[in-house]
């Protein structure tokens, strides 16, 4: 057990700093969140993050903490921890938890909320240990293709169909719109979108009905690639996201035919799996999607307190 008065928190000094930051968080999330694991591998960590410490200890890196504080909701801190997993003592973890707080009070936020996988232990006892409350839980569900429902009858006057070629701009009102009354809404950026669509314009469906004057209504984002790996071993990456319905036109099933058409898709790309992930707070979402035969396989607990 490292003594507590032998280790340094400081800022990333160097470039190899910087490497090592990533490569340890790669580890530690591989450990307690691998079903969350983005195809392409975990973004950046330095890049999401506004403000990061390291802890070192006799020159070795041992772990991480950053936060994020968006202009859109400067009053709270999202918190991400990193630890070794031969590293897994308390004293270590409630290290990274206490700069957590100090990095939140200098960023001049109100709230700590921390990202915390379920099987990290080692943080959510930390977490405990300094009164932080579970808020929430986001899921990843994966359903296996042979199980899917596939009948699809896509309603008269609703034509779903892929994004075209300079629909950009209305695709983003639309997400802006179906997302302005979730949880934890962020106002998506042009320059945010742009970035996902690069290269997977194809991915994304759309619906339209004249009767919203040939307006999206709907969306469903199906992410195929061959070459990386789903969250059971040895399936395609396939996944779901961005199933969106705008006010006016919920409750009228198209969500389902929606999510339907998005893993038809998949499947005929050679899905033998299909994931995504979704707020386990959404009661309507999480239950359309168990009745298509979807299941729980990984929760990240997401856990606030505020700050004096």
């Amino acid at each position: 057990m490292q003594a507590l008065n032998e280790l340094s928190i400081e800022r990333p000094q160097t470039s190899a700093d910087l490497t090592e930051l990533e490569k340890i968080w790669a580890a530690s999330q591989d450990e307690d969140n691998a079903a969350f694991r983005p195809g392409d591998g975990w973004w950046s960590f330095t890049s999401w993050a506004t403000a990061v410490r390291i802890v070192r200890f006799q020159n070795k890196l041992l772990g991480a903490v950053g936060i994020n504080v968006s202009p859109e909701a400067p009053d709270v801190a999202e918190v991400r921890l990193a630890l070794l997993p031969v590293q897994r003592q308390s004293e270590l973890s409630q290290v990274l938890i206490r700069e957590a707080k100090v990095l939140a009070q200098e960023a001049g936020a109100c709230v700590v909320r921390i990202y915390i996988p379920a099987r990290a232990t080692w943080a959510r006892e930390a977490a405990n240990a300094h009164h932080f409350s579970l808020k929430r839980t986001q899921y990843v569900m994966l359903l296996p293709a042979e199980r899917a429902n596939l009948a699809l009858q896509s309603p008269e006057d609703i034509d779903i169909r892929q994004l075209g070629a300079g629909e950009e701009e209305a695709l983003l009102v639309a997400l802006n719109r179906a997302w302005a009354d979730t949880w934890n809404f962020r106002q998506l950026t042009m320059q945010a979108l742009r970035a996902d669509l690069d290269g997977t314009q194809n991915n994304f469906l759309v619906a339209i009905s004249p009767a919203a004057n040939g307006e999206i209504i709907g969306t469903v984002q199906a992410q195929f690639d061959a070459h990386k790996s789903n969250q059971d071993a040895g399936s395609a990456y396939a996944w779901i996201s961005n199933l969106t319905i705008v006010p006016g036109w919920r409750g009228k099933g198209l969500g389902r035919i929606l999510l339907k058409a998005g893993i038809n898709q998949l499947i005929a790309r050679g899905a033998r799996s299909i994931a995504l992930g979704v707020d386990g707070g959404a009661v309507a979402p999480v239950g359309l999607y168990r009745s298509l035969g979807f299941e729980i396989i990984d929760t990240v607990e997401i856990w606030e307190s505020a700050l004096q």
